[in-house]
């Protein structure tokens, strides 16, 4: 009997077992610096990694999506304003799960994580078209939040809805 996933991924992030993956990004237009999107990786008990596919979506319409995002926030930014120091021009995508999207504290929540991040859009965050579209106006908020702090927000499966200008429009 395989174990519940969302188990299992409590139980990583409890022990401390998330390990941060920076996948290169690869321009096909003019754009300064370097850009990572980062992936997380998790361990069970025994040490083998927990594919994201067996738990992503389920945790992010959880509480659960939220501690993962906290940890996956505070540890790249971190590893951002390190880095930075011999490579200024670095920028990382930053995934949000639903339960971060849907947050009604978001903005507070980033201002609170983020504050020695200089220049701001060193940071994209990236949300879903489809969590986005479950409540749209929401969405909005925070993304034009999020541009009012001087980051870039991007939508990640963009064009899977029916009809995804309206998206765009809000």
């Amino acid at each position: 009997n395989a174990p519940d996933p969302i188990e299992v991924l409590e139980e990583a992030l409890q022990a401390d077992r998330c390990k941060l993956l920076y996948q290169p990004l690869v321009a096909l237009s003019a754009i300064e610096g370097e850009y990572y999107e980062v992936l997380t990786q998790l361990k069970d008990a025994d040490g083998q990694a927990i594919p994201a596919r067996d738990f992503i979506r389920d945790a992010g319409r959880l509480d659960l999506g939220q501690l993962l995002d906290e940890q996956v926030v505070q540890r790249s930014l971190e590893a951002l304003a390190g880095h930075q120091q011999d490579f200024p021009a670095t920028r990382l995508m930053i995934n949000l799960t639903l339960a971060s999207l849907q947050r009604e504290d978001l903005i507070d929540w980033v201002e609170k994580l983020t504050p020695s991040i200089d220049p701001k859009h060193a940071v994209v965050w990236q949300v879903k078209e489809t969590d986005v579209a479950l409540d749209s106006e929401q969405a909005a908020e925070h993304i034009k939040g999020l541009q009012n702090l001087g980051y870039q927000v991007c939508c990640a499966q963009f064009g899977n809805l029916p009809k995804p200008t309206e998206l765009i429009e809000k």
